[in-house]
């Protein structure tokens, strides 16, 4: 597809940012670890002459240290929906299906302000907190679909929190976007009961089928793959520590999707 005034709009504050950091193209391009970019594409970029995907939105962020709606301050056109439908465009056939009937699947808003928790007895807020979770209810496959697509940004953003010392600011949005995805894990049911799954199917598919067996050697890999996104940060714990505690935080998280509870709060500061 032809660039358009919102690619122009990106690649201008793309080129600010850059410029502030007082980087070159070839800078930018080297600090965009694990991305085949040259110098050439990005200044095509920065000239909107060539079209941007939300995954190079998300990579330019990360290799310069903001966030992606830094780069998006001058469209005009609103992030949410942008964000959205760019990512849908790059997906399959089959997997904007299944998009689709999670969208289908979202029950509209209620007009009546919810009765607070506060008010309620003990079993009654604890029904109200089951029925807002029971939103989704699709099968096996398609639960197994959506959360094998959530588990890496997940765990990355996980160890990013426990084994890293990043500024207040990217912890922050780290712990938003572990909340997008526990929050869409935390919906999901099987059909045709509404059911959620045994303790060991999220076990397995968040933490076991990445990790379990080469659990050190995939964690050191992960480790390097932050440090080179991100010059300078620090790891504050060993890769077997993070493993000790990934572990323990998959266990206690599988036993609460299991159980069909809340699961938000296990996120770390």
């Amino acid at each position: 597809m032809p660039a358009t005034s919102y690619d122009l709009a990106i690649g201008r504050r793309l080129r600010r940012l850059r410029e502030a950091r007082d980087w070159s193209l070839e800078d930018l391009a080297k600090a965009c670890a694990g991305a085949t970019i040259t110098s050439s594409q990005i200044s095509k970029l920065e000239r909107g002459m060539q079209q941007f995907t939300a995954q190079w939105i998300y990579r330019f962020a990360d290799a310069l240290n903001c966030y992606p709606t830094d780069l998006m301050t001058d469209s005009p056109i609103p992030l949410p929906e942008q964000m959205l439908a760019e990512k849908i465009r790059c997906l399959s056939e089959e997997d904007r299906r299944a998009i689709e009937w999670l969208i289908d699947a979202i029950p509209p808003k209620a007009s009546a302000p919810a009765e607070p928790a506060a008010c309620l007895s003990g079993s009654e807020a604890y029904a109200m907190a089951t029925q807002d979770v029971l939103e989704m209810a699709y099968p096996k496959r398609y639960v197994e679909h959506i959360i094998t697509g959530l588990e890496d940004p997940l765990n990355q953003h996980l160890i990013k929190l426990v084994g890293f010392d990043f500024a207040p600011e990217l912890r922050e949005h780290f712990r938003q976007e572990c909340e997008a995805s526990l929050d869409k894990i935390q919906r999901l049911r099987m059909k045709p009961n509404n059911q959620t799954g045994p303790v060991n199917f999220y076990y397995d598919l968040l933490y076991d089928y990445p990790f379990g067996g080469v659990e050190v050697q995939n964690m050191r890999s992960v480790m390097d793959f932050v440090t080179r996104r991100y010059p300078g940060v620090r790891a504050t714990k060993t890769p077997e520590e993070i493993i000790e505690w990934l572990q323990r935080f998959h266990t206690t998280l599988a036993a609460r999707l299991h159980g069909g509870q809340s699961v938000l709060d296990l996120i770390p500061n």
